[in-house]
C-alpha cells in the first residue's frame, strides 16, 4: 500500500514539474513530455524555433538549352606536289619495306544530266472499258525506260459495243480522229461489259446474248470499230479478253475473242491472245501464277475480272513487244534517206582498187567503198563492203539448191562389194604385199 502511494506521489510530483516547465517555455504538455523523456538531439540537426523559421528551397530554374554550334572545320593537309622519290620495288632498304609512293589521283568522270526532259514523239492511243485501263497503267510502267512514247488513256468504265446509248465507241473512235492529235498506234481492249442483250430503244430486246442474233449484231459493232481506223490508215491493236472466274462468263467472252480475231485479222491488223497467260495447265481460271520476272504472284482481283498491279504488269508486257516495234519501225521511216555514192578514185585511177600489196608483194584487192550521207550538213560516212561472202555452217546438214534438205541415203555414196578379188591375194604395191623379186 505504501509502494502504491509512493508511485503516486513521483507521478503527481512528475506532472507538476513538467506543467511548470511547459507554463515556463510556453510549450504543450506534449512537447514538455518529448523533451524529457527524448534523447539529445544530434548536434547536425538544427532545431526549429520562433527566431529561426524553417528554410524554403528554391525551385531549380531549368537552364536553357545549349545552341548546337557549328563543328569547327578542320583544314585537311593537302598532298604536296612534289612527292618525294620512292625506293623502287626491287631495291629496297631491307627485306619487307613498303614503298612510300602515293598511288596516283584517278579523276572520276561525272555525267551531266540533261536538265529538258525527253518530249514524247510517239502516242499510243488506249480504248476500251476498265480493264483497258489497267493495261494502259501497265503499259505506261513498261514504257518508262522510252520517254518517248506516251500511253494516252481514253478507255471509259461500263463501257462496250453493246450499249451505243450510253457510249458509243466508234463516234468516239471518229471524233478522236477529227481532233487532230497525234495518233501512231490505237489499242482496244473491250468486252468485260458486253454479256448483256440488246436493247431498242423503248426498251424491248431486240438480240439476247448467245443467239444468233445477237453474234451478228456483235460482229457489225466490231466491224464498225476497227472500218473507223482502218479509214484512217492507223495502226490498230486489239487485244481479246482474258479468263474470267465464272464459267459462263469465261464462255460469253470466248465468243467475243473469237469475233475479234476474225474481224481484226480480217483488216490485216493485230490481234494479241492472252488467254492462255492467265490459265493454269487444265487451262482454268488461276487467281495466281508467274508475274513479268517469273515469281509467283497475285494476278487477279477478288472479283475474278480485273488485274492486280502484278498482272497489269504482266498484261502489257503481251502488248508492250508490238509498240515498241511499231515504234522502232516508224523511228527509221522518219530517218534521212540514204543515197549511195561511188567512192572517190585512186590516185592510180581506179576506184575499186588500192596500192595495198601482200606478203610477196602481190596487190591486194581492196573492196569498193561506198559512202553514205546521212544528212546535208553531216559528213560522210565511209562503209567498207564486207571482203568475204556468204558464211556457210561446217555442220549444218547439207541441202539442195532450192534450200531443201537432202535425203539421209543421197547424202552418201553406198559401198559395193567386189566378188571377183581374193582378199587373200596380195597385190602389188599393197602393203601386204611382202612376196620377194626374183631378181
Amino acid at each position: 500500500m505504501t509502494r502504491f502511494l509512493k508511485f503516486r506521489m513521483v507521478v503527481v510530483l512528475l506532472a507538476l514539474g513538467v506543467s511548470s516547465a511547459a507554463l515556463a517555455q510556453q510549450r504543450s504538455l506534449f512537447d514538455a513530455f518529448k523533451s524529457i523523456f527524448q534523447q539529445n538531439p544530434s548536434p547536425n540537426v538544427i532545431p526549429v524555433t520562433p527566431d529561426r523559421p524553417r528554410r524554403v528551397r528554391k525551385p531549380v530554374i531549368p537552364l536553357a538549352p545549349r545552341r548546337n554550334l557549328p563543328a569547327p572545320k578542320v583544314k585537311q593537309a593537302s598532298t604536296p606536289d612534289i612527292i618525294p622519290p620512292a625506293w623502287p620495288a626491287n631495291a629496297m632498304p631491307w627485306p619487307g619495306a613498303v614503298s612510300s609512293a602515293l598511288p596516283p589521283k584517278v579523276a572520276v568522270p561525272t555525267v551531266a544530266e540533261d536538265p529538258t526532259p525527253t518530249k514524247p514523239t510517239y502516242f499510243v492511243q488506249v480504248l476500251g472499258d476498265s480493264i483497258a485501263l489497267l493495261l494502259a497503267q501497265g503499259l505506261t510502267e513498261a514504257l518508262a525506260d522510252r520517254p518517248e512514247i506516251s500511253v494516252v488513256k481514253r478507255a471509259r468504265e461500263s463501257s462496250g459495243l453493246v450499249r451505243d446509248d450510253f457510249f458509243s465507241w466508234p463516234k468516239a473512235s471518229r471524233d478522236l480522229l477529227a481532233s487532230g492529235e497525234q495518233i501512231d498506234t490505237v489499242l482496244i481492249m473491250v468486252g468485260s461489259n458486253d454479256h448483256q442483250p440488246f436493247y431498242a430503244k423503248d426498251g424491248k430486246i431486240l438480240a439476247d446474248i448467245g443467239t444468233e442474233d445477237w453474234l451478228q449484231t456483235y460482229r457489225a459493232r466490231a466491224e464498225e470499230e476497227v472500218s473507223v481506223f482502218k479509214e484512217k490508215h492507223a495502226k490498230l491493236i486489239w487485244v481479246g479478253m482474258p479468263i474470267m472466274r465464272s464459267p459462263k462468263f469465261s464462255a460469253d467472252m470466248l465468243q467475243l475473242n473469237e469475233i475479234y480475231r476474225d474481224v481484226v485479222t480480217a483488216h490485216g491488223e493485230t490481234y494479241i491472245d492472252i488467254w492462255a497467260a492467265f490459265a493454269d495447265e487444265k487451262g482454268e481460271f488461276d487467281p495466281s501464277g508467274p508475274d513479268v520476272n517469273g515469281q509467283p504472284a497475285r494476278l487477279r482481283t477478288s472479283d475474278g475480272i480485273h488485274f492486280t498491279k502484278a498482272g497489269q504488269r504482266k498484261l502489257a508486257s503481251f502488248v508492250e513487244k508490238e509498240i515498241r516495234r511499231a515504234y522502232e519501225a516508224k523511228k527509221q521511216s522518219d530517218a534521212p534517206v540514204s543515197m549511195d555514192t561511188p567512192a572517190p578514185a585512186s590516185p592510180d585511177g581506179d576506184a575499186s582498187s588500192s596500192a595495198a600489196q601482200g606478203i610477196n608483194g602481190s596487190p591486194i584487192k581492196v573492196p569498193e567503198l561506198a559512202v553514205r550521207t546521212l544528212a546535208p550538213d553531216a559528213e560522210p560516212v565511209r562503209i567498207i563492203r564486207p571482203v568475204s561472202g556468204q558464211v556457210r555452217s561446217l555442220t549444218a546438214p547439207p541441202v539442195t539448191a532450192s534450200g531443201e534438205l537432202l535425203p539421209a541415203i543421197s547424202r552418201r555414196k553406198a559401198l559395193t562389194r567386189v566378188d571377183d578379188v581374193d582378199p587373200q591375194e596380195a597385190h602389188t604395191g599393197r602393203t601386204d604385199d611382202f612376196t620377194w623379186p626374183l631378181n
